[in-house]
């Protein structure tokens, strides 16, 4: 498997972003610090649910932590 999308999914990637920005819009009770929190433990957890499931590897969840790490301190 790969953590790469398929023709299909990047066609979904621009509507998928829009209803998080959506969501994060309607958390604005909340500070940047505690939804990115909470974003992270979701992220973490999905991440594991992805490689339990064999959907990816342990060495492509980690190439995609890099590269999230690598989009932060650009």
């Amino acid at each position: 498997m790969s953590n790469s999308l398929t023709a299909t999914e990047e066609e979904m990637l621009e509507p998928c972003m829009e209803a998080l920005d959506e969501l994060t819009d309607a958390l604005s009770e909340f500070s940047d610090t505690v939804i990115a929190h909470a974003l992270r433990a979701h992220l973490g957890a999905l991440l594991s649910v992805l490689v339990e499931s064999e959907a990816w590897t342990s060495d492509e969840a980690l190439a995609f932590v890099t590269s999230l790490e690598e989009d932060v301190v650009r």
